[in-house]
């Protein structure tokens, strides 16, 4: 199914979110802007592929490094000024980042050319993956690695004395501290581990897409977070992964209704917090499951597999040998259709390339994966090198396209659009 690697690594992506958001809940803090360290993961590890050709690997440790390092000042506010203050603190804290991020403009030379974030015009050329050779399914592969090992880490640390002291502190702080328990300790402890899951999203989120608009780190994003997290549930670490899923999937399922299809998604989702409102897996339910039957995960086998795909793909970098002469993308008169098109040419000679294998998709940066619009095949449009395809868009708004050539070379290449009355498209 055409797109099925692209949905896969959202759902991961999310999933790791979700988890990020997962580990406060069980200590009792709630956050609203898990976007903000989820951003500097995004941008620390796009840097360091991008600027300096690390391998993808390190890419990802500096997105989990660098979402720790974000979330301090937050670790700080949990730690000595309680659960209110850290909440109220995250969602300011969250938008000091994101202004941070329209600021940013580095140049990095390479290629006769600076790379680099640009301030509002996003951080394009994140093309780690692509020139270290992994294809969407590697990548897929990989990210729900990632999740594997979130999710086998936090049920072994559950069963340590330390997951018993997160625990403790959620339940009821001043009963933790009258029992030794250092509250602030556990909770400064907490966010810095959040901060690296969701470090690790967000490094994995720009690897995916190879392109980061600073407006993509909004609340919105921090609020699907903690909804796919308190609609799983936070009995176990599954939960928020079988919240993604159901987002996704219930979202994908509601895609005919096109701009309403929210109503209706956030009617369903308020149904069903209505009749679980501890989640799908609450504490109680998972208890219950534990009783009839336990279960060890193969961490092992997790690790394992985790290594071969990271290893299979080497390091390197490689200038890529397209150039596209024409993108462009344009209403129809058709509701909300769009259609897109490209002009593909070798860097080398000016050739047209043909044949190409193109697929066009889109993504909404307000709220990032949750109005992404699969991929669609581009057919060839009356000469050789030119490309067309027509995607159907949920709603007016801005919105980034994102066409990728798979064959004969690999590159991807990105448009911003915005689609209305008042809009007009800009090619970034």
């Amino acid at each position: 199914m055409q797109g099925l690697d692209t949905v896969v690594s959202n759902i991961g992506i999310a999933s790791l979110l979700a988890l990020s958001t997962y580990v406060l809940l069980k200590a009792g803090l709630l956050s609203l802007g898990q976007q903000a360290m989820f951003g500097a993961g995004a941008y620390g590890g796009g840097l360091l592929t991008t600027g300096w050709d690390a391998p993808l690997w390190a890419g990802w440790a500096c997105g989990a490094l660098a979402g720790a390092v974000a979330g301090l000042p937050l670790a700080w506010i949990a730690a000595r000024r309680g659960t209110t203050a850290f909440t109220l603190s995250s969602l300011f804290y969250a938008e000091l980042t994101r202004f941070a991020l329209t600021a940013l403009d580095l140049g990095i030379e390479r290629d006769g050319g600076p790379v680099g974030p640009a301030g509002l015009d996003g951080f394009g050329g994140i093309r780690a993956a692509l020139e270290q050779g992994w294809s969407d399914g590697m990548y897929a592969t990989a990210v729900m690695a990632m999740v594997a090992l979130a999710v086998a880490f936090l049920v072994l640390l559950e069963r340590r004395r330390s997951g018993r002291r997160i625990q403790a502190v959620g339940n009821d702080p001043i009963l933790a501290a009258g029992v030794g328990i250092d509250v602030a300790r556990v909770r400064f402890a907490v966010v810095g581990l959040s901060g690296a899951i969701a470090g690790l999203a967000g490094s994995a989120y720009a690897h995916h897409t190879t392109f980061l608009d600073p407006a993509s780190f909004s609340i919105m994003l921090g609020v699907h977070g903690m909804a796919y997290a308190v609609v799983g549930g936070i009995g176990s670490p599954v939960g928020p992964l079988l919240g993604a899923v159901l987002d996704f999937g219930l979202f994908e399922a509601f895609r005919p209704l096109a701009q309403y299809r929210m109503i209706a998604f956030g009617g369903l989702i308020a149904l069903l917090l209505l009749f679980r409102p501890q989640g799908l897996l609450s504490p109680s339910a998972v208890r219950r499951m534990t009783a009839a039957r336990k279960r060890r995960l193969p961490c092992g086998l997790i690790v394992l597999a985790f290594a071969a795909t990271a290893l299979s793909a080497g390091t390197g970098h490689a200038a890529p040998p397209l150039r596209a002469e024409a993108v462009e993308c344009a209403p129809t008169g058709a509701a909300f259709e769009i259609r897109c098109v490209i002009d593909l040419r070798w860097s080398q000679d000016g050739r047209p390339m043909d044949p190409a294998t193109v697929t066009v998709s889109a993504d909404m940066p307000s709220m990032p994966m949750a109005h992404a619009v699969r991929p669609v095949a581009a057919t060839q449009d009356g000469k050789p090198g030119l490309y067309a395809a027509r995607l159907v868009l949920p709603m007016n708004g801005e919105w980034v396209l994102r066409f990728g050539i798979s064959s004969p070379v690999r590159e991807v290449i990105h448009l911003r659009q915005c689609l209305g009355a008042a809009c007009q498209g800009e090619k970034r």
